[in-house]
């Protein structure tokens, strides 16, 4: 969903006119330089999130620092799906300055695990796609949650 460009990238919370969170959503920008939600949480008046009206994800590393030559495994864990199938793929580039791509896992309830391989020492950035999909009557319905993981480097 583009959004009007006014709005700044991060998370955002809203809330109701009673001062009750309502509300977090998450912006950014994508690669041709337009302002894309990418993350909703919705709450109800008790503060616990309404599922079927959220969609959001959770990256963890197994590592907290990362040296050259180090592998890194990255889960993305598809907390609240868009679709109750468990079809969902992760797309990223294979090879980049930073690093390199060794290996997609498929795990089930939701997790995608990847590990990447650190070829640089001073900066070491993945960007990819969390693509969520579901057959249905014959259409193809996808849902695509942008990522970026910035991985913590010593030398």
């Amino acid at each position: 969903i583009i959004v009007n460009d006014s709005i700044q990238y991060g998370w955002h919370k809203y809330y109701t006119y009673k001062g009750v969170l309502e509300a977090e959503e998450e912006y950014i920008w994508s690669n041709e330089g337009e302002n894309l939600l990418n993350r909703v949480l919705r709450f109800d008046e008790n503060g616990d999130t309404i599922q079927n009206r959220s969609n959001y994800f959770t990256i963890a590393l197994d590592k907290k620092v990362y040296q050259l030559g180090d592998t890194a495994n990255v889960t993305l864990n598809l907390v609240y799906p868009l679709f109750k199938s468990d079809s969902a793929v992760i797309i990223l580039p294979t090879n980049t300055d930073s690093g390199q791509v060794q290996k997609i896992l498929v795990l089930s309830n939701g997790k995608r695990t990847f590990q990447y391989v650190v070829l640089s020492t001073d900066f070491c950035e993945i960007q990819g796609v969390l693509r969520e999909y579901h057959i249905e009557e014959n259409k193809v319905k996808q849902r695509d949650l942008n990522f970026n993981v910035l991985l913590n480097l010593t030398k």
